[in-house]
């Protein structure tokens, strides 16, 4: 899984990996992107609704968030994200 942290450094760095699979476990194995697990989890692809899933309760869904803002380059984003970086609970998710 990608850490927000790691997320916030997309938007900061120019040529950042673009649409790089993420590691959610699922049954048959496959890693899956940022973009197939959040339309899975009901949340839109639109910046808006990234944004809002930055806030979500499932810390894979605002990791996921946090990525797919970083590579669709939503720069407008970086305060959202680094506000969920403070505020995040989940080990994982800082690193």
């Amino acid at each position: 899984m990608v850490s927000l942290s790691v997320a916030l450094a997309g938007l900061s760095l120019p040529g950042a990996a673009q649409d790089g699979p993420l590691s959610h476990t699922v049954v048959n194995a496959q890693p899956k992107s940022s973009k197939q697990f959040l339309l899975e989890h009901n949340i839109g692809l639109d910046p808006p609704s990234l944004r809002a899933a930055l806030k979500d309760a499932d810390p894979m869904v605002r990791g996921a968030a946090a990525t797919q803002l970083a590579q669709n380059k939503i720069t407008e984003a970086i305060p959202d994200v680094e506000a969920a970086l403070a505020a995040e609970t989940d080990r994982m998710n800082k690193i």
